[in-house]
């Protein structure tokens, strides 16, 4: 389940906001079962129309995920379903024009700065349908069982009709039983929260030594979402002469920014543990949120492995808006 925040908690977020931030950002989305939606805006004008229509009502608040996780059984099956989206550079000069949010790394996109952070190259690593793909949007549905995150999956297919299509789906699961709460390599996943390094707020707020570039950044905050698969028969062959540290997880525990992580793919079989190769594929889909990308890109450079078994297979960097952003100035 994911990690429970009180506003206080929050760098001083204040309480008013919890209705305008998006709910993975601060508590978090239900996490039992997430759909990540790698979208292409083929239509400008009729997504905007969605927007209006739609879309925008069907953002799950960070007020509402918190009251979601109150409830009795949430971590083990609730049909809640929320749904957030953010926007890549080209999303947001599509729809805010010149107003896109300033922060080089994110003008830039995941793919040109994959060097800056360690990634391997990835015209070699990347899946084709990220990599080769114009993505303008990534929306996460996230619920408590496969069958809601489907539903709210169809709705949103008619929903996007003639304004955009899916260049990647990729669906995560919570692993079963007593690995729950690990990722296919053991690790702990699950969220964490906190403010960003050097004590600045999770989301742009409108005070003066946080102001958000452009007003319609306001309650809203970069997101990194990454694709990582796991080569876990290699990962633990190699374990058994050298044992592993989560030194990654670590890092991120104590870094302080808001991260959520949950495993995708089926469990290692029989024959692939025994002949000590992948063959099936499968690892952590992660997202960190931050109002700075360099918070997130300095941090994983520190995370960087000669001999990983973690390969990043595509990456986007968003913004994530306010709802009042998605109602208003992103769909006029």
């Amino acid at each position: 389940m994911a990690t429970l925040l009180r506003p206080h908690e929050a760098a001083g977020i204040p309480e008013a906001a919890w209705d305008d931030v998006q709910g993975d950002i601060l508590g978090g989305l239900p996490a039992a079962v997430q759909a990540f939606l790698f979208l292409e805006l083929s239509d400008v004008r009729a997504f905007k129309a969605a927007l209006r229509r739609s879309l925008a009502k069907r953002a799950t608040s960070a007020r509402t995920a918190r009251l979601w996780s109150m409830r009795p059984g949430y971590a083990d099956g609730s049909n809640s379903v929320g749904l957030n989206i953010g926007f890549t550079a080209l999303g947001c000069a599509k729809l805010a024009g010149d107003a896109v949010p300033p922060d080089p790394a994110f003008r830039a996109g995941a793919y040109e700065r994959a060097r800056a952070v360690g990634d391997p190259e990835p015209a070699l690593n990347w899946l084709p349908q990220v990599y080769g793909s114009p993505v303008d949007a990534v929306v996460v549905i996230a619920g408590g069982t496969l069958k809601a995150v489907d539903a709210e999956w169809r709705m949103l297919q008619n929903v996007l009709t003639g304004s955009a299509r899916v260049c990647y789906r990729e669906v995560a699961e919570r692993r079963p039983a007593a690995q729950c709460e690990r990722d296919h390599f053991g690790h702990a996943t699950g969220s964490g929260a906190g403010s960003s390094e050097g004590g600045r707020s999770l989301v742009f707020l409108e005070a003066p030594d946080d102001a958000a570039p452009f007003p319609w950044m306001r309650h809203g905050t970069y997101a990194v979402v990454r694709r990582i698969e796991q080569l876990v028969p290699e990962y633990e062959e190699r374990s058994k002469a050298i044992p592993f540290r989560d030194v990654d997880g670590e890092l991120w525990r104590a870094s302080g920014l808001a991260w959520r992580a949950i495993p995708f793919g089926p469990e290692v079989s029989d024959l692939e543990r025994s002949e000590g190769k992948t063959t099936a594929d499968r690892g952590r889909m992660f997202v960190s949120y931050q109002t700075s990308l360099a918070d997130f890109e300095r941090l994983q450079r520190r995370c960087v492995s000669p001999n990983s078994y973690a390969i990043n297979s595509g990456s986007a960097y968003v913004f994530v808006p306010s709802i009042s952003a998605l109602a208003g100035r992103l769909a006029h």
